[in-house]
């Protein structure tokens, strides 16, 4: 008997295709009988790698992003107020302001002793003295058996780095010279290195502790940084945004 049916039929699939997600496909046909296949980029692909990622972002998670750093910013700078404190109120103990005194009477003289002072620039001298001789900072050390090339290399890079720090880079010296000062009085102080286009040139700027805004508890800025990369991935609402940072 001939059998119209086959007894286990194929599920019968409705397939949609959604035309607004599919890429434009240009397709070029070879002289040799290839074919070229152009698929069109998504405007992802033709921002500039120097462009002002702002002016790209989806306006909801620049919202999102300005409400987290925000947040954190504050819960950063409430974490250190004991230390803002004490950090201003020892600027009045170096006895470098000049002030009015109308206690005992109008124009009194005023004596602060100079025993802080003293030590923080006798920490600076001789911080400077060992970080900073005359033939610069640099030095270098080869790492393996040591070979002509390797020695020749390793001066080259030295005498290099030492000319750029001590020769072309003009505010290095002074503003480190600022730094130690300003370490040996608050414990801490962060220099941020750049290339500046202008200048075509690296720059060195002092940043003071008082302008850098990390976790008070936190021992370095890059360990804060990976434990806040870690908290940031692992909340649900941040996935799949990406944020910057810059040390100022």
């Amino acid at each position: 008997m001939p059998i119209d049916k086959a007894v286990n039929q194929a599920p019968q699939l409705d397939i949609i295709i959604d035309e607004e997600e599919m890429p434009d496909i240009e397709i070029v046909l070879e002289e040799d009988g290839s074919a070229v296949v152009n698929m069109a980029q998504d405007d992802a692909d033709e921002v500039d790698f120097y462009a002002n990622l702002a002016e790209v972002i989806d306006e909801d998670d620049l919202s999102q992003i300005a409400m987290d750093v925000g947040a954190m910013f504050e819960a950063d700078k409430s974490s250190r107020s004991d230390w803002e404190q004490m950090y201003s109120k020892g600027m009045d103990l170096l006895g470098l302001k000049l002030e009015e005194r109308t206690k005992p009477f109008r124009g009194a003289a005023g004596a602060t002793h100079p025993m802080l002072t003293e030590a923080i620039v006798q920490f600076q001298a001789q911080a400077f003295k060992e970080l900073m001789p005359a033939g610069g900072p640099v030095r270098t050390q080869i790492v393996g058996r040591e070979t002509v090339e390797k020695t020749q290399q390793a001066s080259r890079v030295q005498d290099f780095m030492n000319y750029q720090i001590t020769q072309v880079m003009e505010e290095y010296t002074p503003e480190f010279d600022q730094l130690l000062f300003y370490t040996g009085y608050g414990g801490s102080s962060f220099k941020k290195v750049y290339y500046d286009g202008q200048l075509g040139r690296m720059v060195s700027k002092l940043c003071l502790a008082d302008d850098v805004y990390i976790p008070y508890n936190g021992s370095s800025v890059m360990s804060q940084f990976t434990d806040y990369a870690a908290r940031h991935h692992a909340n649900p609402r941040s996935r799949g945004q990406s944020y910057g940072c810059a040390a100022h």
